[in-house]
């Protein structure tokens, strides 16, 4: 509001200020109505309610615009004759914008601080003032993304990280594990994705048509002021809110951005372009040239887009055959027709892999296994940030997909750990790397037990609890985090780690840590396979230590008849 004030004659200032005073005390009229049915009508929806609700803003509607009406066809123009010929002091249109100012922060520091005039207002009014505090989520979620954004861009600061480049790395410099796929301000975005040299380029276009457009502005008529104003506002509007949010990641919001600096800079007169006296010179080669350039660029475009809605075709008809349980041999087929269009698709590979990496521990055939592994190296070359390369989730069964439980599926635990370790650095608040990494050290662990490499086993198991410890260095500083700020995705030492925590203390006949951390699993109660495995080891180290839990023994015993002589076996079992 106070930026466009600038741009406006004296009495349009008056005018614009008074409109934004009436809409206030009709928005203030009906408030307590509205706001009240709103409440009601979220606990049950009543037609009567909901139309007391906007028969009031209806009205209020019409009786403002009447009223604007009224104000503009007789108020403004008298207003207009006696003060834009009658004021000639030069800085007459910065006082207002300035007064404007001081008069805002006076309002503020009366209402934020205990002055009592929060005690005039209407009492929704009064609540919400109260309420006001920059200590809430999205405030503090924001800041977060901002302080992330820097950090991303210290390691791409010229040409920057790319097109996407948030969305790809974002992971892997946040300092919690939320997520968002966009910076939420649009230059900060725009600074990672083509570096300072890009954003430079960005804010000298607006300079380019800002600088000229506010000379010729002043210089304007009235009517040559009015003419493109609205794209003025547009571009304002549009560039302030997109320093807070992701307005501009929309190609409409885009198209409609540079559609209105064109607007601008074509109603600039007199207007010094680089070039643009040469360009006058040869218009008629530059207009052929260019009408032949766009051409021929328009038909390469047009090609690969119809090879590249090809390719969709193929990938389409692949998710097609795999959510009907299609043979896989026709699901690949698909995919590799799709992959051949475009080879480094990430969508395309992925269901390629997911598949063969379903398939080859069905088959046991060990030629997948080579194909799955080359699909690996072959998609880490292309595309090294992509995180399906290290693991991948079924959201709905839980089930990893990535190349980590690949190699853990060829026994290969070795090949998982460094996967593993590669991408549990790259995302250091995706938990399900910290997970993997303890199963596989416990694996490597208690494989080399087996052959009687006491040292290895020591080293791996060690290794084991320093993840562990990091896990709950993360999780105090997650605790630390301030209360009105959401944490983001699940972090905390999970079912699996304390099962494997649990058995590497009861292998070593640490028995009381083995009880503590096995507790501590059976308690989560996340899915009861895992709570299952967890009692029996739990139970097997009390029966080991002689404090045993009859209740919940018996209680165990009688939903797992089974399980009484695995607990003894488990019990009596030597770990040399």
């Amino acid at each position: 509001m106070l930026i466009l004030l600038f741009f406006f004659s004296l009495h349009r200032q008056i005018i614009y200020i008074l409109y934004l005073g009436l809409a206030g005390i009709a928005s203030l009229i009906i408030l307590n109505t509205v706001t009240n049915a709103g409440i009601e009508l979220q606990k049950g929806f009543n037609a009567a309610l909901s139309w007391q609700g906007w028969s009031r803003i209806l009205l209020a509607s019409i009786v403002y615009a009447l009223v604007v009406w009224a104000l503009q066809s007789y108020i403004s123009p008298w207003l207009k004759a006696k003060l834009d010929n009658k004021i000639t002091w030069r800085f007459s249109t910065i006082a207002i914008p300035a007064g404007s100012v001081v008069l805002g922060a006076i309002c503020a520091f009366l209402l934020l601080t205990d002055s009592g005039v929060t005690q005039l207002l209407p009492e929704n009014i009064k609540h919400r003032v109260e309420n006001i505090n920059f200590a809430q989520h999205s405030v503090l979620e924001r800041g977060t993304f901002f302080k992330d954004s820097f950090k991303l861009w210290k390691d791409y600061p010229i040409f920057g990280a790319g097109g996407g480049g948030w969305a790809a790395l974002y992971e892997q410099y946040q300092s919690n594990p939320y997520t968002s796929r966009q910076a939420h301000n649009f230059f900060l975005q725009y600074l990672v994705e083509v570096g300072l040299f890009g954003l430079l380029i960005f804010l000298a276009l607006l300079a380019a048509v800002f600088v000229p457009y506010i000379k010729n502005f002043i210089s304007s008529s009235q009517e040559k002021k009015d003419e493109r104003f609205l794209f003025c506002i547009l571009i304002i509007a549009l560039l302030i809110h997109s320093a807070i949010d992701f307005n501009l990641s929309y190609v409409y919001l885009g198209l409609l951005l540079f559609v209105s600096l064109g607007s601008l800079a074509s109603g600039i007169e007199n207007w010094n372009a680089p070039l643009a006296s040469r360009v006058h010179e040869k218009e008629k080669i530059v207009k052929y040239s260019f009408s032949s350039i766009m051409t021929v660029l328009s038909i390469i475009v047009l090609v690969v887009s119809i090879r590249s809605m090809s390719g969709n075709q193929w990938f389409r008809q692949a998710l097609a055959g795999a959510s009907q349980n299609a043979p896989y041999q026709e699901i690949v087929e698909h995919a590799d027709k799709a992959l051949r269009i475009q080879p480094s698709h990430p969508d395309y590979f992925e269901l390629k892999f997911s598949i063969m990496s379903q398939i080859a521990p069905q088959t046991g055939d060990p030629q997948m296994y080579e194909e799955v592994n080359r699909l690996f190296e072959d998609f880490t070359r292309k595309e090294p940030n992509h995180k399906f390369l290290y693991d991948v989730r079924d959201p709905r069964s839980g089930k990893s997909y990535g190349q980590v439980n690949n190699f853990i599926n060829q026994r290969n635990f070795l090949g998982a750990l460094s996967v593993n370790t590669d991408g549990m650095n790259l995302y250091p608040w995706d938990i399900n790397f910290y997970e993997n990494q303890i199963s596989i050290l416990f694996e490597l662990g208690n494989n080399a037990r087996e052959e009687n490499n006491s040292e290895l086993t020591d080293q791996y198991w060690q290794e084991a609890f320093e993840v562990y410890n990091v896990v709950l260095d993360k999780r105090k500083q997650l605790d630390a985090l301030p209360e009105e700020q959401l944490e983001g995705r699940p972090f905390y030492v999970t079912q699996r780690m304390y099962l494997h925590l649990g058995q590497i203390e009861f292998i070593r006949g640490n028995l009381t840590e083995a009880i503590n951390l096995l507790e501590a699993g059976v308690t989560l109660s996340e899915k009861e396979e895992l709570t299952q495995i967890l009692t029996r080891w739990l139970l097997a180290a009390q029966m080991k230590l002689g404090e045993y839990d009859t209740s919940l023994f018996e209680s165990f015993i009688s939903n797992y008849p089974d399980e009484e002589i695995e607990i003894e076996q488990l019990a009596n079992a030597r770990f040399d």
